[in-house]
């Protein structure tokens, strides 16, 4: 598998993605995460998703993200609006990272994550902070990582610049995003990206030319329910999963179709 680009991927980069040995190891993580803490799960499973891998653009956003987290090199991570994942423990396994801080504002996941087990599992920390405000020192991690989280915040630019100011020069920022391709579809809007974006650049140089991948986009844009529910994967499925995925697709296309994403990385300035 190529190396994944920022922006938006194609239906096609999808396709590969889907079938490379990069994405069977984090399926393969993330059933064993699963398999391991399928009790624990259970009230967080029902109120968000037990398995965020095959949920909406997280199977690119992960990939992306541990890519870029790899080829940094770093050691010391913050996982900004983490949730109860697999993911923490994956980078922990497969990327040179040896301590993965958790970050959410839900104080419930306390006594859930302490129970949680497998791989990797003990080199990660929670801490219970507001991403707005996350109460950390300054230059404190090598990486900074905020996953589909900044959408669900109306101040998502102050987040950005404290997740900026908690990474040490030369480390990395990367953030992944939902993206508005009609008002109040639960994304930011293009004109909120481009903020963003703009907001991003004070504090590191950015990995790729984001300002015209997100001009590019905004020019012929793919909605959600064309890259993921058409490039699903459907081999090996057994009929109950198939039932549940075409179940959850038919409530969820409306949604699916007035979404997109975009995934960016920079590399923290010296100031």
């Amino acid at each position: 598998m190529a190396s994944l680009p920022g922006g938006c991927p194609s239906p096609e980069a999808y396709i590969e993605l889907i079938g490379s040995p990069n994405f069977a190891n984090l399926r393969r993580h993330s059933k064993e995460f699963l398999g391991s803490n399928a009790e624990v799960l259970a009230d967080y499973g029902a109120k968000w998703s037990i398995d965020p891998l095959e949920h909406w653009s997280r199977r690119w956003e992960y990939a992306y993200v541990a890519q870029q987290v790899k080829s940094s090199g770093a050691n010391d991570i913050f996982d900004a609006g983490s949730g109860l994942t697999f993911f923490p423990s994956f980078l922990c396994v497969h990327t040179h990272a040896n301590q993965v801080t958790c970050a959410d504002i839900d104080s419930s996941y306390i006594e859930t994550f302490r129970a949680l087990k497998g791989p990797g599992q003990s080199d990660c920390r929670l801490m219970i902070t507001d991403a707005a405000n996350l109460g950390v020192a300054s230059e404190s991690f090598d990486a900074t990582l905020c996953i589909s989280v900044l959408e669900h915040m109306p101040n998502f630019r102050e987040a950005a610049s404290e997740l900026a100011r908690v990474t040490r020069p030369g480390g990395l920022i990367c953030i992944t995003f939902d993206i508005d391709l009609k008002p109040g579809a639960g994304g930011i809007s293009f004109i909120g990206a481009q903020e963003l974006l703009t907001e991003l650049k004070k504090y590191g140089e950015p990995n790729e030319d984001y300002d015209q991948l997100l001009k590019e986009m905004s020019k012929q844009i793919i909605p959600l329910s064309q890259k993921w529910v058409k490039v699903y994967d459907r081999r090996n499925r057994s009929l109950a999963d198939k039932l549940k995925f075409w179940i959850y697709t038919r409530v969820q296309r409306s949604k699916l179709q007035n979404l997109t994403f975009f995934c960016c990385s920079y590399t923290r300035r010296e100031f």
